[in-house]
């Protein structure tokens, strides 16, 4: 059988500190065709104010720009990523979650305008 479909990845993070473009190729090598970006912020500095959480949501959709000027389609997933607010209730207390309301609403905003 030969498969001339879509060859999709339904959960990809890039990282422009890691392998950012050439994790995108390689899997553009092997066949695939499509990705979903699922959003992924800096977990050394993860975001802690609304506009940390807009410039970080705006690099994840810049990088989906980038991946499809390699040829690849792009869907984007933006939205709070959990492993970050665990570690921040430590450090930010209450804060945190009025940080992650943010990241919801802001996530809300730019998916509407998208």
């Amino acid at each position: 059988m030969d498969w001339k479909g879509p060859i999709l990845d339904d959960h990809f993070h890039l990282n422009r500190n890691g392998r950012f473009l050439d994790a995108a190729r390689d899997f553009q090598r092997v066949g695939g065709t499509d990705l979903v970006l699922v959003h992924c912020p800096d977990f050394a500095s993860p975001p802690v104010t609304r506009d940390g959480h807009s410039e970080s949501y705006a690099d994840t959709i810049a990088m989906a720009q980038e991946v499809r000027d390699l040829g690849l389609g792009v869907r984007v997933i933006l939205g709070p990523h959990p492993a970050a607010f665990a570690h921040q209730f430590d450090s930010l207390g209450e804060r945190a979650e009025e940080n992650y309301w943010d990241s919801i609403e802001l996530h809300c905003i730019m998916s509407t305008r998208a």
